[in-house]
């Protein structure tokens, strides 16, 4: 109930939630920054202005199939119309390190390896080699 009434606020307030720097800004400093410290229900209610209550996830329930998904189609279309953000495979800074792990293997690091996408780069090598090798690709 509260990502609908989550993201029922942020499209209120921004209409748009997706590449949104506000979002990830709104959702850090209510959500995320207080931690355990905080009661759930009272962190709702300061990011939405209302207490948890089920309206938003109801009005989603009550929308046909075909409608939410030609809904859903559009939204998508219109997102890739509109392409993405940064160019592919062009680097970015995260403005967090990143690490993927397999267990105790640490397989790449952004900080180590020259960034996100050289990590991720590294890591593609690694799954190729150790669950595609010999397989056809």
């Amino acid at each position: 109930m509260s990502v609908h009434q989550t993201r029922d606020h942020f499209l209120e307030k921004y209409c748009a939630i997706v590449d949104n720097p506000q979002v990830g800004a709104d959702l850090t400093s209510v959500y995320w920054r207080p931690g355990n410290w905080a009661m759930f229900l009272d962190l709702v209610q300061q990011l939405t202005g209302k207490p948890l209550v089920a309206d938003a996830w109801v009005a989603k329930l009550k929308v046909p199939t075909d409608d939410l998904l030609a809904k859903e189609k559009q939204e998508y279309e219109a997102a890739v119309k509109a392409g993405p953000k940064s160019e592919p495979g062009s680097e970015f800074d995260l403005g967090m390190r990143v690490r993927l792990v397999h267990g105790d293997e640490e397989i790449s690091d952004s900080q180590t390896d020259g960034g996100f996408q050289q990590a991720c780069a590294k890591f593609k090598t690694w799954v190729r080699q150790h669950y595609l090798e010999g397989k056809q690709q």
